[in-house]
């Protein structure tokens, strides 16, 4: 079963790498996870903190609201933040804190967001805090692998369920 879903997520370009499965609701709040997005183009999907889950919107313009961020090359990393797209209508926003181990992270900035990043703005080995698109909650993401040739984005996080800065 689990193999014919990571079959099944593969042909769609998504991969979700947690532990031995996708994250979901129900999961530990503020586990470090790991995922991996593939262009945008590709795979029609962003990516949602709060579920660790991919978002494949299509035609259905609501569905983009439910996404945090979006991966898509030529572009680069964009949140959910109308200045990135006209779809999104949210208050999301990243900063790059540097090339810091995701656990060395234990608030996010108060300042210092950008709609989004263009590619030579993400770098192996840095970690970034993203404001979420509700703009009330918070995820830290650690570059693991950016390969612009493959475009695809490895990563991994932490999302903090709870209306603060602060990671738990």
């Amino acid at each position: 079963m689990r193999n014919q879903a990571v079959g099944a997520a593969a042909r769609l370009g998504l991969t979700a790498l947690l532990c031995l499965g996708a994250a979901g609701a129900g999961q530990a709040a503020g586990k470090v996870r790991t995922a991996v997005m593939h262009d945008f183009d590709e795979g029609g999907a962003g990516f949602r903190f709060s579920d660790g889950s991919f978002v494949k919107p299509g035609q259905d313009a609501e569905l983009y609201q439910g996404m945090d961020l979006m991966f898509d090359l030529p572009h680069g990393l964009g949140t959910n933040n109308a200045e990135v797209w006209p779809f999104f209508r949210g208050k999301g926003g990243i900063v790059d804190v540097g090339p810091k181990a995701l656990a060395a992270v234990k608030e996010a900035p108060a300042a210092g967001y950008v709609p989004g990043l263009k590619p030579d703005g993400i770098v192996q080995g840095h970690t970034y805090c993203v404001r979420t698109a509700d703009g009330e909650h918070y995820a830290k993401l650690h570059v693991v692998k950016f390969d612009r040739e493959k475009e695809t984005l490895e990563f991994s996080w932490q999302y903090q369920p709870r209306p603060t800065t602060v990671f738990e």
